[in-house]
């Protein structure tokens, strides 16, 4: 009776220790010869002691050795516990289902183990987090056989668990494919860099040396001043025209060839000069800020060469900026 109380103490839930082997199990064992009764009884002393020790896999091995000698249903429980620890998580709903089936769970017993498996779907079912990120951004993220992207790159979003393979696709760089396995109701954390195609060019940071951007900047301001004497001078011409348009319907007013009021025709003549005046600083103003834009070009000089080449045929081309 020895090995009884080895197999109450070894496979029983902490709730239920205490209990002994319902009697048909009992009686099955008392008629097993003595040699596998000892056996037996040894068995799961081994299996306990490593279990004790986390060595979960040995003591799987050795419980299974014990239910070749008599399959009894509360070992069922304790390898359930061995494969919940070890993270097997499929084998142990599988296990604990099993010895619930078996009807060897009663009373707090059985309600234990109905918690457990309802905690293990819990653990097998609940989508993963994907937390999908690349270098560069923005790429589609396809998943598995889907024809239609999931969305684009960086990328947050709920997946089965098992295994999945990602395909990322970005203009001008390589299909990049990564296989992943998804843990139920756990993140999962994603990062890669993209491969930018053999055959495409992707123009690097072009920083303007201090001499050629002195004098861009100094195009530009002139240029921009240019283009605003030229506008004022614009409006200056209309003011004179109107002021010309003035004297001509005085003169047809008044039907003579008298000399007009001096004070419109000094009006007139000074808008004229003033506009003449802006529209000449605007050309000078120009010219000048071109030939700056040139200076800065002739400082800043740079040379690309691509080349590309396919089933034997290739194509080069140089340009110089």
């Amino acid at each position: 009776m020895a090995t009884l109380g080895v197999v109450s103490v070894f496979t029983c839930s902490p709730a239920a220790f205490a209990q002994e082997s319902p009697q048909d199990h009992a009686q099955a064992l008392a008629n097993l010869p003595e040699e596998q009764q000892i056996k037996f009884g040894e068995l799961l002393g081994l299996a306990q002691t490593r279990f004790e020790q986390g060595d979960f896999e040995a003591a799987l091995t050795i419980l299974n050795e014990a239910q070749d000698i008599y399959p009894h249903p509360r070992i069922l429980y304790k390898m359930a516990e061995a494969y919940e620890r070890s993270g097997q998580l499929k084998e142990a709903r599988e296990y604990y289902q099993l010895y619930l089936d078996s009807g060897d769970a009663t009373g707090n017993n059985k309600t234990i183990t109905q918690g457990l498996i309802s905690n293990l779907d819990r653990r097998l079912f609940t989508p993963a987090t994907l937390i999908l990120s690349s270098n560069p951004s923005d790429a589609l993220v396809y998943l598995d056989a889907q024809p239609k992207p999931i969305g684009s790159t960086p990328l947050r979003y709920p997946l089965d668990p098992g295994e999945h393979t990602l395909t990322l696709k970005l203009k001008d760089h390589e299909d990049l494919k990564i296989d992943v396995v998804a843990k139920p109701d756990s993140e999962l954390v994603v990062e890669k860099s993209l491969t930018a195609s053999p055959n495409s060019w992707v123009a690097p940071p072009n920083p303007l040396d201090p001499v050629a951007e002195t004098h861009f900047k100094r195009a530009r301001i002139i240029g921009l001043s240019s283009a605003a004497l030229g506008a004022t001078g614009g409006v200056l011409f209309l003011l004179a025209n109107k002021q010309a348009n003035i004297l001509d319907q005085a003169i047809e007013d008044r039907q003579t060839t008298a000399r007009p009021d001096e004070s419109v025709t000094s009006r007139h003549n000074a808008l004229v000069i003033s506009a003449w005046s802006l529209s000449a600083l605007s050309a000078l103003g120009s010219t000048w800020s071109i030939l700056e834009w040139r200076k800065s070009r002739a400082s800043h000089v740079q040379s690309i060469s691509v080349e590309a080449s396919k089933d034997g045929a290739s194509l080069s081309l140089e340009a110089v900026f």
